[in-house]
């Protein structure tokens, strides 16, 4: 099997992809809003910020 092949075969189907989001956005959206607060400034600071 070619390696695009196997790419394409190991790749999460539209339901995989969703249950993964749906597990994977309620985290992200508390840890981008401490204390359910929207923080001020660019989100580029704002992910970085996460990072450390």
């Amino acid at each position: 099997m070619s390696p695009s092949r196997t790419a394409l075969s190991a790749r999460p189907g539209p339901e995989q992809a969703a249950d993964r989001i749906a597990q994977s956005l309620p985290r992200a959206v508390d840890r981008l809003t401490p204390g359910g607060v929207i923080p001020s400034g660019p989100i580029e600071d704002i992910i970085r910020q996460q990072k450390s």
